[in-house]
């Protein structure tokens, strides 16, 4: 559960997996990490955990959540996004993310990939707000 900035090894993979996929033209990866996401199921057992990769680019958070049989993916624009917050435990972080009402649950990280990833998400909502401001004084 490593967060990386490089393109090598597992995580290297990943991320030409994920520019084929759904990465826009002209993103760019800024940050990925990997964490469990609280999901509600369709069976009795209430909300599952799903394995997810975290993906910061420039403009936008992505959720990427593999299984065995099927992957999704969930995508979050700074714009849209109202508050982060970290959930520390005792072993693992995690973080809680409002977007339009709704909350994203991210668990059982490393607490240091934790704050990093925060911080990143919170550098990307502040930048999102002055280009914002920007655009309306010119």
């Amino acid at each position: 559960m490593k967060t990386k900035k490089g393109s090598g090894g597992f995580f290297g993979k990943i991320l030409k997996k994920a520019k084929k996929k759904f990465i826009r033209e002209n993103e760019n990866i800024i940050m990925i990490a990997r964490g469990k996401l609280l999901e509600p199921s369709s069976n009795d057992i209430g909300k599952i955990y799903l394995g997810c990769f975290i993906l910061i680019t420039e403009t936008r958070i992505i959720f990427w959540t593999r299984t065995v049989k099927s992957s999704t993916v969930d995508s979050f624009d700074f714009a849209d996004i109202k508050s982060v917050e970290i959930n520390n435990s005792l072993l693992f972080g995690g973080f809680e993310l409002i977007v339009n009402g709704k909350n994203e649950n991210i668990s059982e990280m490393v607490k240091t990939d934790v704050k990093r990833v925060v911080e990143e998400i919170k550098l990307g909502i502040r930048n999102n707000k002055k280009s914002l401001n920007n655009s309306f004084n010119e």
